[in-house]
């Protein structure tokens, strides 16, 4: 499993909806221009020069609304935005099971409250899994594929 998501506390998923479509709509940053939330910069790698973008949204699942890119990245920019625009708390998570490396960092109001990224770990599915729980998000772990196939249950694309 490889999976790059995120999660935002929010009720209004449309207020959600908007903030993701006007930054799919935005040009692309130029590489480099990433916040640093203390974990490897996969935009960078993937979108800089990549404007063809979708974001998968779910529904609102007890306070906390999981989105996941087409291209298996986070857009730290975007993350804190929200954040920031929506005086709530953010949460970015990166899985690669085969390789053991995880990470999650948690953003409130725009301000990295806490991250942490291990390159070699056990269990980086449980790791990601107790940060999501001791957090609150009931949402499990999904890629792009995934929540393409569970519009029916109230995921959303979005371009």
């Amino acid at each position: 499993m490889n999976i790059e998501m995120f999660f935002v506390q929010a009720a209004n998923v449309q207020e959600v909806s908007d903030l993701i479509r006007r930054r799919l709509k935005a040009p692309p940053d130029a590489a480099g221009l990433q916040p640093d939330w203390g974990l490897p910069p996969s935009y960078d790698v993937l979108l800089a020069k990549e404007s063809k973008r979708k974001v998968a949204r779910s529904p609102e699942v007890a306070g906390w609304i999981a989105g996941v890119e087409s291209k298996e990245v986070v857009d730290f920019a975007l993350l804190e935005q929200m954040a920031t625009t929506l005086d709530t708390s953010v949460i970015a998570v990166q899985l690669s099971e085969v390789t053991g490396a995880f990470g999650v960092a948690l953003c409130r109001a725009g301000v990295v409250t806490e991250s942490r990224f291990s390159e070699d770990d056990d269990d980086p599915v449980g790791e990601v899994a107790e940060f999501l729980r001791r957090n609150g998000v009931l949402h499990g772990l999904v890629s792009f594929r995934d929540a393409v196939q569970m519009r029916n249950s109230g995921w959303m694309i979005l371009s």
